[in-house]
């Protein structure tokens, strides 16, 4: 689960890096407000290099005098992966392949459900494939250059 967690944090950067905010205006404030687009990205992405992982979408619900807000992360064989955990105040930073997710006990898990079996649900009531499309598209870009400098860099010092 190490090349996981690298590659996960990898996918944040490439996030950061990517001119995603041109097809989803909503990633201009990421991570606020980006957990389902992020989840079901890398959850797609994991699922196309990886088809024999478990990779489950997990839905958290937390209701208060503020009304009912929700939180999307992944569970990857079991572990949680949640980049954009830190758009909540208390948490500064990511999580990558955790045991457990430390805001499980304020979002309560609503849903859990197979990547595969999400995204027939995304495409159609959240994103459009052909959004989608040039969304991902721009972000694997950046990943396969932040990988490939990374490489570069560990062969240079070799």
């Amino acid at each position: 689960m190490e090349d996981m967690t690298k590659l996960a944090r990898s996918f944040r950067e490439a996030i950061e890096v990517s001119n995603i905010a041109e097809e989803l205006p909503i990633f201009e404030d990421f991570p606020k407000n980006c957990c389902e687009h992020t989840s079901v990205f890398l959850g797609f992405y994991v699922n196309l290099k990886f088809p024999d992982l478990e990779i489950d979408v997990i839905s958290g619900r937390n209701e208060s005098i503020h009304g009912i807000e929700y939180h999307l992360w992944l569970e990857i064989s079991g572990k949680v992966f949640d980049l954009t955990l830190d758009q909540f105040d208390e948490y500064h930073k990511p999580i990558y392949c955790e045991k457990s997710h430390p805001i499980a006990r304020i979002f309560i898990e609503e849903n859990r459900v197979p990547i595969e079996s999400y995204m027939p649900y995304y495409f159609d009531k959240v994103l459009e494939i052909p959004r989608f499309s040039k969304a991902i598209s721009s972000v694997v870009c950046k990943l396969n250059m932040l990988v490939e400098n990374t490489h570069n860099k560990s062969f240079n010092q070799d």
